[in-house]
């Protein structure tokens, strides 16, 4: 059966797109704290904000719910000792329940805004803020005042989404309809589209708040923005990005690439030391674990640059369940790699150190390696203008699993050969073209 034109969550995103497309001029997306106070010759509005106490209800009994197994795990005790296994076992749960955690933490903050929350409207001559506000933090639209035009009450409207609002306030936004505030009655609307109007009417001809604006017509030279810096506001996200943008910025990574280059190198000291420091395959396969370790930490900063804001959701959910997938790692190539099978009792956490210690012109080597291409390719490249959080939250992945299926596999040969020095050589050899190939994929 096809979703009717006029069911209010198309009409919604049918919106949403529409002022997705006004390019420099769509509404910006703001977060951060706002001032008690309004700003300097504006106004600021504190609005009736509807309770649906059902709905509030509904969200509590699912934040008991999401809670239990939260708490559960961390009361439950773990295994005493120094072990690496007491290690694993607690890192794993850590990092289980910071992944937890978001969800709950999102069942929070919507039990709170549905509680305690409301709408404020802040307006200058030029600018219009409408956020939703929770003790002074919130996030909202900036919508610039010349696109505003049609200011006025509205009725409830199931067919557009909007009758859990009751009576509220509406404008058109270069003739796309944005509704604001919840049961705002007579006479305080009129006092609210009042006070409106008379801050966003500029001295030299203001908006028209008698008929809807005509469609608009993208003028560069019009892109005028202010700056709400003074009002303690940051932006959600960066600044517009489109592959055009990474086009202009250089070809992608080849072999002959700096970045490919410096790879490789970080490679070729793992080779030395099997050469002149007799590390067997335990180590290099504690330095391939810890590798992917570093490959998640600059995937981090990579979220913190393409989300920002966003990341403060994003990030903590990509470290839980990144850290539980290396946690449990750790333990697998302890116990097949390191120790072997055969062995009795259990490695120390001061003996993992030591071996980790052991392996530092490698570690040291492949950081920097990362680092640099890093800078080189995402940063220097502006890679980021042309990606997305979710994209490099799974971007990782990809990269490991292929890299770590031709370690294990050449490690268990490796194994089986005796740990001979041609098989460790071989397998660094496939692990190095492998690393190449994702690399030059990648930064393409």
């Amino acid at each position: 059966m096809n979703t009717p034109p006029s069911e209010p969550s198309t009409r919604l995103q049918s919106n949403i797109s529409r002022l997705r497309a006004l390019g420099a001029h769509k509404p910006r997306l703001r977060v951060g704290y706002l001032p008690p106070w309004p700003p300097v010759g504006g106004l600021r509005l504190v609005l009736p904000f509807r309770r649906n106490w059902l709905l509030i209800m509904i969200v509590g009994i699912l934040l008991v719910i999401f809670s239990v197994p939260l708490v559960s795990v961390a009361l439950r005790p773990g295994p005493k000792g120094d072990s690496l296994f007491s290690l694993v076992f607690t890192l794993f749960h850590v990092f289980w329940g910071l992944g937890w955690s978001v969800g709950v933490g999102v069942l929070v903050l919507l039990f709170l805004v549905l509680l305690v929350g409301r709408e404020v409207v802040v307006v200058r001559s030029d600018l219009m803020l409408i956020r939703l506000d929770l003790l002074g933090v919130g996030v909202g639209g900036e919508y610039e005042a010349w696109g505003i035009s049609n200011l006025r009450s509205a009725l409830p409207d199931a067919a557009k989404g909007s009758s859990w609002r009751g009576s509220h306030l509406a404008f058109d936004y270069y003739s796309i309809p944005v509704e604001f505030g919840s049961a705002v009655v007579e006479p305080r609307a009129s006092e609210i589209l009042d006070l409106v109007r008379s801050k966003l009417a500029l001295s030299n001809g203001g908006p028209d708040f008698s008929v809807p604006s005509q469609p608009l017509t993208i003028n560069p030279e019009s892109d005028k923005r202010a700056d709400w810096t003074e009002s303690g506001l940051d932006p959600f996200l960066p600044k517009d990005r489109s592959a055009k943008t990474a086009a202009n910025s250089g070809l992608g990574a080849s072999l002959s690439s700096s970045s490919t280059k410096a790879l490789i190198l970080a490679n070729l000291v793992p080779l030395a030391g099997v050469w002149l420091l007799g590390w067997d395959i335990g180590e290099i396969m504690l330095l391939y674990w810890a590798e992917s370790g570093i490959i998640g930490f600059f995937t981090l900063l990579k979220m913190v640059v393409v989300g920002r804001w966003s990341t403060l959701f994003y990030g903590p959910f990509f470290i839980g369940h990144y850290g539980a997938f290396m946690a449990g790692h750790l333990l697998f190539v302890f116990t097949f790699f390191v120790q072997g099978l055969e062995a009795k009792g259990s490695v120390t956490v001061v003996e993992v150190v030591e071996r980790f210690i052991a392996l530092w012109p490698a570690l040291l080597a492949l950081v920097v390696s990362h680092g640099f291409s890093f800078l080189v390719n995402f940063l220097g490249r502006r890679e980021f203008t042309a990606t997305t959080v979710q994209k490099q939250m799974a971007e990782p992945y990809s990269r490991i699993m292929i890299m770590h299926l031709t370690i294990i596999l050449g490690g268990f040969l490796v194994m089986g050969l005796g740990s001979s020095l041609p098989a460790l050589l071989l397998l660094m050899v496939a692990k190095i073209g492998v690393d190449l190939r994702s690399h030059t994929r990648q930064h393409h």
